[in-house]
């Protein structure tokens, strides 16, 4: 019978949303078009671009690559499944579709551990200038992603009305001298 010693890491799995990295990760993956290859591909790729520029440059946030996210174009594997090939806790997906100069983008967060839902939004726009549409959808969702996978990186409450703060603190020694 052979014996085989195995190894493992003594380390605590790292708490929920956080990645490999020890910060929140998040892959955006290519955005699946009406008419796959079709003629309104671009329109999709130039906003997941931007989404995952933009997101590169919030610190403490690790981004998959766009290289690596792009590999996943036209791929039906499961999504904890490219999650962990990627290194990422949230993905990041959507759809494009367009009529006439009508754009429909729709986005969804999804925590590829659980495979819950996160957060959705659908954007319905009118391209007349595409730049501008892709720029208003960018920041939009980066702004509403800073706000889901960031939430435990916000500062610690601070006292607002330091009066008040005082004024209970001296209650309360004063009552302590009282019940003497």
């Amino acid at each position: 019978m052979d014996e085989k010693l195995v190894l493992r890491s003594e380390a605590p799995p790292p708490p929920a949303g956080i990645g490999p990295s020890g910060r929140p990760s998040i892959a955006v993956l290519p955005f699946t078009v009406a008419v796959p290859g079709g003629r309104h591909t671009w329109i999709a790729d130039g906003i997941v671009e931007d989404i995952i520029t933009a997101l590169a440059k919030i610190p403490n946030l690790f981004v998959a690559s766009k290289n690596l996210s792009f590999s996943y174009r036209d791929k039906v594997d499961r999504l904890p499944d490219v999650a962990l090939a990627l290194g990422v806790h949230y993905v990041l997906s959507g759809s494009a579709r367009v009529s006439g100069h009508e754009l429909r983008l729709t986005t969804e967060l999804v925590d590829a551990r659980t495979g819950g839902i996160i957060w959705a939004e659908r954007f319905d726009r009118h391209f007349g200038q595409i730049f501008a549409v892709q720029d208003e959808i960018t920041t939009a969702v980066v702004e509403r992603l800073k706000i889901e996978l960031l939430q435990e990186s916000r500062p610690p409450a601070a006292i607002e009305n330091h009066r008040e703060f005082d004024l209970l603190r001296n209650h309360s020694r004063h009552a302590a001298l009282w019940d003497r």
